[in-house]
């Protein structure tokens, strides 16, 4: 029941970021569609090797060196769609709970839920960060990790 309460959640914040995660999916695409052009392309130029032609092979070689310099460029362009959606994602999760805990302490404190927010934001050392917190979750990133298996 657990898995379903998060495949909900993270299906809601997939279709209110869908557009920079449908940006960072789609260039995935393109690198699979061109290594396979990759592969062809160097079949045909084994082929023009074999044939003895000196020609053929200068163009397939070309070919090749154009096909695996656009896929590096497109592999860099794609890690940065992927980021800023992932870094999307991660921050409409962090801004939904820091809303919904900022509206438990003002209904727990019934009017002194600022003083007791304050005091889960400071902690019991008095704010110098060294109480062992945790980093909220980043789920965005196994949507691109499941993409790329």
């Amino acid at each position: 029941m657990r898995k379903t309460n998060d495949a909900a959640g993270m299906a809601y914040y997939l279709k209110k970021h869908r557009w920079p995660v449908l940006l960072g999916a789609l260039p995935t695409l393109v690198v699979c569609g061109g290594q396979a052009g990759a592969s062809l392309a160097t079949a045909q130029l084994f082929q023009a090797v074999f044939e003895g032609s000196l020609s053929g092979m200068l163009r397939w070689v070309v070919l090749l060196v154009g096909i695996w310099i656009s896929l590096m460029t497109l592999g860099v362009v794609l890690e940065i769609l992927q980021a800023r959606a992932i870094r999307k994602l991660n921050n409409a999760v962090r801004g939904d709970i820091a809303a919904a805990l900022l509206h438990i302490l003002l209904e727990v404190g019934e009017g002194s839920g600022l003083p007791a927010l304050e005091q889960a934001l400071v902690g019991q050392n008095g704010g110098r960060g060294t109480d062992g917190g945790q980093q909220l979750p980043l789920f965005g990133a196994e949507i691109y990790q499941i993409l790329h298996s």
